[in-house]
C-alpha cells in the first residue's frame, strides 16, 4: 500500500524556475506576507500544515471567507457578487455590493463556518424570491 510518512520539518530554498539544481534564498515556512498585516510569524509545529490551515480559516482573514460566500452565491445566482470568482485581487472586478459580501463573509465565520446558514440566508432573501423575468 501507498503511503506518505511525516519527515523532518525544515525551511527550503527556492528553486529557480523550478529547477533544483539553482536554488534561491531559503523560503520560510509561514503565512503569505501579502496576506498579513506586517512579517507573518514562522510555522513553529511539525510541518506547518496545521498552522497554514488556522491561518487561512482564521477571522483575522476575511479573504477566505469572502471567497467562500462569493461562490454559494454564484451558485445561485449564476454570477457572483465578484464577477472573477478566482481573482479578488487588485486585477480582479470589484464586488456589486461590497457591504453585502462582508456581511455575509462575517455571517459565515460567526456560524462556526457553516454553509448551510449561509445558503438559508440567501434562499430566504428578497433577491432570491425576484423573477429573472
Amino acid at each position: 500500500a501507498h503511503g506518505l510518512a511525516e519527515a523532518k520539518a525544515e525551511n527550503l530554498k527556492v528553486q529557480i524556475r523550478g529547477n533544483p539544481a539553482t536554488t534561491g534564498p531559503v523560503a520560510p515556512r509561514r503565512f503569505l506576507k501579502v496576506l498579513s498585516a506586517g512579517e507573518p510569524p514562522a510555522f513553529k509545529e511539525g510541518s506547518g500544515r496545521r498552522e497554514l490551515a488556522e491561518a487561512i480559516a482564521a477571522p483575522s482573514n476575511p479573504l477566505t471567507a469572502r471567497v467562500i460566500v462569493n461562490r454559494l452565491w454564484a451558485q445561485h445566482f449564476g454570477r457572483g457578487l465578484v464577477g472573477t470568482p478566482s481573482n479578488f485581487g487588485a486585477l480582479g472586478e470589484r464586488p456589486t455590493h461590497p457591504e453585502l459580501l462582508d456581511w455575509l463573509a462575517a455571517e459565515l465565520v460567526e456560524s462556526g463556518w457553516s454553509l448551510k446558514h449561509v445558503h438559508r440566508l440567501i434562499l430566504a432573501s428578497a433577491a432570491y424570491r425576484r423573477s429573472s423575468t
